[in-house]
């Protein structure tokens, strides 16, 4: 089994290629289906402020848990830019940057062309506060703030526009 610690010690990648988060969970009870998102949540913008989930209330948001050593979640990242390139006026999409470092994180989003908005969460409590424990997780919110559906595995470009098009019609 391959194994691979990231520098901080806060992540290792798995068997099938997953990175496993072994942050601290800092979040009282994580967010099942059914639930809304942490409304007090905040994060870093990779173009600079914060920003909370509200700020995506009123339109259904795709958020993408992802982060530079996880080679599944950069092989999936070009298909979140082409569904956002398709849907972008319907669905929003929000990448978390996980435990990198600003400079690493936007170094490899402008390589890959992403051009929705990214945030960092450096110690993984946003992806703690979703319920998420793995690399890369993908999380789909209705328009009110409801999460409908988390998926902890890399998609396809047809898994994610199979799943958009499941939870939000």
């Amino acid at each position: 089994m391959a194994v691979c610690l990231i520098a901080t010690a806060l992540a290792a990648c798995t068997s099938d290629g997953t990175v496993r988060i072994d942050a601290p969970i800092t979040a009282p009870k994580p967010v099942k289906t059914g639930e809304k998102v942490p409304r007090d949540a905040t994060f870093e913008r990779f173009t600079g402020g914060d920003g909370r989930f509200t700020d995506y209330a009123g339109k259904p948001l795709v958020i993408n848990f992802w982060q530079t050593t996880c080679a599944p979640c950069l092989k999936e990242m070009p298909a979140f830019e082409r569904a956002h390139q398709a849907l972008g006026a319907k669905v929003q999409f929000l990448g978390i940057d996980v435990n990198d470092t600003l400079s690493s994180g936007k170094d490899y989003a402008r390589k890959v062309g992403v051009t929705y908005d990214l945030v960092r969460d450096p110690r993984a409590e946003l992806l703690s506060a979703l319920g998420g424990v793995v690399l890369p997780t993908t999380v789909l919110v209705g328009a009110d703030g409801t999460v409908l559906s988390v998926h902890a595995s890399a998609l396809s470009e047809n898994e994610l526009t199979s799943a958009i098009t499941k939870a939000f019609g």
